[in-house]
């Protein structure tokens, strides 16, 4: 049955019940699956009492949301409209806003919940100015009028440079 059995978790409650069946002390059982004894006798007494539906089921569920149903609806239309680069940043936004506070890994689970997920900023372009670039133009190409020929390969280098410069704004 245990071989079966998806969960490792549950596959060990199904182990222990097990060798405590074959004669196993429960010190041993908790030896084998690496668990405390006290663990393995909440088991036992699970088992006992309620049966395998119940030592097998997950009880487990959850705390509640910080924040309400209306500020969550606030902090979703802010994201639409803000960009922000990490979680710690929207939860300094939460908590001067809201007055909560969450951990940065609690606001990723979080933003996960209200269905958002991250992305990496990607590197872009600095902002064009085209005055400035019709003016370097026009100084590039006066440059290479008045040169000679064998100044050419170290100006065309100079543009080269100057052309792929970018912005990088990731933190």
């Amino acid at each position: 049955m245990h071989k079966k059995e998806r969960s490792r978790r549950n596959a060990d409650r199904i182990k222990a019940i097990l060798l405590l069946d074959s004669g196993w002390t429960h010190e041993q059982v908790a030896e084998v699956l690496l668990l405390d004894d006290q663990t393995i006798r909440n088991y036992e007494a699970t088992y006992l009492s309620k049966g395998i539906e119940d030592l097998l089921s997950d009880n487990y569920t959850g705390c509640v949301a910080k924040l309400i149903p209306d500020q969550e609806e606030q902090l979703k239309e802010r994201l639409r409209t803000h960009l922000y680069r990490t979680a710690k940043e929207i939860g300094e936004y939460v908590r001067e806003t809201f007055r909560v506070s969450y951990t940065p890994e609690g606001m990723v689970h979080t933003l996960h919940r209200l269905g958002f997920i991250y992305k990496k900023t990607t590197p872009v372009p600095g902002k064009a100015n085209p005055q400035a670039q019709q003016e370097f133009l026009a100084q590039y190409q006066h440059l290479k009028e008045t040169k000679a020929h064998s100044d050419k390969t170290s100006l065309s280098m100079a543009f080269v440079l100057t052309t792929t410069l970018c912005l990088l704004t990731h933190g």
